[in-house]
């Protein structure tokens, strides 16, 4: 899947509650484009077993979304929820600001039965020459052989970077990544529609486009669909 094909195979990744995930299962029923779910789910809740066995009967159901930092007093109860999510099969996205990722990478290195997707490139500010001290931010997450990044949020996290040099600058933080991760670790995210707060969806495209140009073909193919096909099970 290139940069051209990347509404083939479309993930809804939604604010939503358990209530209407359903729904938006059901929109994967009429649209075969649509190929998955990642919900909200709350993994601390005591009912989290049966609500992950629950929706998992639905092929397009891929796993779920968790925000953090979480409060330290829920760590058993989200050990828990992990460990019905990792009985069924499922991922977990993880929204995280950079001061929580040390919060996630326990989490991960906890977890090792889950597939866990850091959001956001781990919630990372897009700096001119910023990207040495990012790769030495992101480097105990490459450790987690059962983590993978999404790169998307950029256009928002650059937000003091020019137009002119976001791409150039994105693609130190790419090159950086995929020093410590490779490129079957990372995919492309679209962040919409937050990502038009910084401009087009269009542009979001075309920024990591021009950012992954000088990538090799495996490398980009990698970014924009190989690596979310495999680790969202889509094939």
């Amino acid at each position: 899947m290139n940069a051209a094909g990347i509404d083939r195979a479309v993930i809804i990744q939604a604010a939503a509650t358990p209530e209407e995930i359903p729904w938006m299962l059901a929109l994967c029923d009429e649209h075969p484009y649509l190929a998955g779910v990642v919900g909200f789910v709350d993994l601390t809740s005591r009912h989290v077993s049966a609500a992950l066995q629950g929706f998992a009967r639905h092929t397009a159901f891929k796993g779920v979304r968790v925000n953090l930092p979480f409060h330290p007093g829920k760590r058993r109860a989200m050990d828990t929820g992990l460990h019905a999510l990792a009985d069924t099969g499922l991922s977990c996205d993880l929204l995280v600001r950079s001061s929580a990722l040390a919060q996630a990478i326990d989490l991960i290195r906890s977890h090792p039965d889950v597939t866990f997707i850091i959001d956001h490139m781990a919630g990372a500010s897009i700096t001119l020459g910023g990207a040495g001290e990012y790769e030495q931010m992101i480097r105990p997450l490459a450790a987690c052989a059962n983590a993978c990044m999404k790169i998307s949020g950029y256009m928002t996290a650059a937000g003091n970077v020019p137009r002119v040099t976001l791409a150039q600058t994105l693609r130190d933080y790419l090159s950086a990544a995929l020093n410590v991760m490779g490129d079957d670790r990372l995919m492309f995210g679209s962040d919409w529609p937050v990502c038009t707060q910084a401009g087009e969806y269009l542009d979001t495209v075309e920024v990591l486009r021009d950012a992954a140009a000088s990538f090799s073909h495996t490398e980009q193919e990698a970014i924009w669909g190989v690596t979310a096909m495999r680790v969202y099970r889509l094939a």
